[in-house]
């Protein structure tokens, strides 16, 4: 995968974005609200180490609706880097905004359908999103991981409710202080 890297000033526009979506929902962990006949669905995401030491994000894309939902597969958060927006904050006082690298993706049509009571998983690799965050974590700086989603239905891109949280990354236990 190629990598580019984002400016400090689109991550702090995005930072501000992930500030309102979750002053919205007061309760952070987001996926709480749903509509039982409209693209309802629900979203779990936690943090994982990976076999290489990679840090990963776990995600459950449930769907809680009584109907089958369809999406478009480029769309699903743990493949589309545009569509699950993440910032990395350290909690420094400041908050300082970590660099992001962005994968590009080329969109495809392929299409995949949660059933009712159904849910897909997915990994996100925030290791390789953000470049410095293992170094700042052996620097035994703490870092929280914002993200938001909205699932939008195929083909006709009918919005489903914006969901956001955070994760928080602590440093590891060798870390220095």
């Amino acid at each position: 995968m190629v990598y580019r890297m984002a400016s400090i000033g689109s991550n702090l526009v995005v930072c501000a974005l992930i500030c309102l979506t979750l002053a919205a929902n007061p309760n952070g962990r987001g996926g709480e609200k749903t509509d039982p006949d409209n693209l309802a669905y629900k979203m779990e995401v936690s943090l994982k180490l990976g076999a290489q030491e990679e840090l990963l994000l776990d995600v459950k894309l449930t769907n809680v609706s009584k109907t089958p939902i369809t999406v478009y597969r480029d769309k699903l958060p743990w493949l589309s880097p545009r569509a699950f927006c993440l910032t990395a904050v350290q909690t420094d006082g400041v908050g300082t905004v970590l660099k992001k690298a962005f994968p590009i993706v080329v969109p495809g049509s392929d299409k995949v359908t949660i059933g009712a009571g159904e849910s897909l998983t997915g990994q996100v690799d925030i290791t390789h999103r953000f470049p410095t965050l293992q170094q700042d974590r052996k620097l035994g700086k703490e870092v929280v991981v914002f993200w938001t989603y909205r699932l939008w239905s195929a083909p006709d891109l009918t919005e489903g409710e914006r969901k956001g949280g955070w994760v928080p990354v602590p440093p590891p236990n060798d870390a220095k202080k």
